[in-house]
């Protein structure tokens, strides 16, 4: 479980560390929204985990929501990897989701 946060009303993370994913240098980190949120301190009740550049949001769905994120640097572009479960997710479901991750590539 990611240990640090900065506020009540944020999802818990570790801090982001330098590696690859697909050849490429990236950053990686995990957040979870801890048991026991509540939404209703957001506002309009949504927890906004980030936002895009072409105004795309990435929003938190639920208590125990949980994010591998690799943030790539491909050739100056940022590619973001967002590998969530949920509880309740099967462990077949993660062996696939894994899989996925696993068969990545990045073509400049």
């Amino acid at each position: 479980m990611p240990p640090y946060s900065n506020s009540p009303l944020a999802p818990a993370a570790i801090r982001p560390r330098a590696t690859t994913f697909a050849g490429y240098p990236a950053q990686y980190l995990e957040t979870l929204i801890l048991q026991g949120f509540d939404f209703s301190q957001c506002d309009a009740g949504q927890l906004l985990l980030w936002d895009c550049t072409n105004g795309d949001v990435r929003t938190g769905l639920g208590p125990g929501e949980f994010h591998r994120l690799w943030v790539v640097d491909v050739s100056g572009a940022v590619v973001v990897i967002d590998a969530a479960t949920y509880p309740g997710t099967t462990e077949a479901d993660q062996a696939e989701l894994q899989g996925m991750l696993d068969s990545i590539t990045i073509e400049p």
